[in-house]
């Protein structure tokens, strides 16, 4: 098992409509995990230990540690439904769970993607008052 750096590779170039920077710097960092099936153990190799980037920040900026648990989107859900504002549950939920780290962009999301999985099969007509019940 090959494991490297999340800024290893190099960033897609294709040309799109809203051009986003890539977190891609095609870092050389590198380790090799084999796994002894004899010994029933894992041995690690370093490959390149080096970086050539400056190490994060904010976590804020990784979406992968900003992935919210099951308990999390229930509460969401629930926060959302009985009328909070997205900066609201931001702060109750770094408040109830201490190792969340959610930006607004994250639970904008989240909400969007919890009313599709409602509406699905409902008119256009169901969907919009669906959505004035929600407001």
């Amino acid at each position: 098992m090959d494991l490297g750096c999340n800024r290893s590779g190099k960033p897609k170039l294709t040309a799109t409509i809203r051009r986003a920077d890539s977190i891609k710097k095609g870092c050389p960092f590198m380790l090799k995990g084999r796994f002894d099936r004899v010994g029933n153990f894992w041995k690690l190799q370093v490959v390149n230990e080096t970086h050539n980037h400056e190490p994060f920040v904010f976590k804020e900026g990784h979406a992968y540690l900003r992935r919210m648990f099951d308990e999390e989107v229930d509460m969401v859900a629930r926060l959302h439904m009985g009328g909070l504002k997205t900066q609201r549950i931001v702060s109750l939920l770094c408040k109830w769970f201490p190792g969340a780290c959610v930006i607004d962009k994250d639970i904008y999301n989240l909400i969007e993607k919890l009313k599709k999985e409602i509406i699905v099969g409902d008119t256009p007509m169901q969907v919009h008052v669906f959505e004035f019940d929600l407001l």
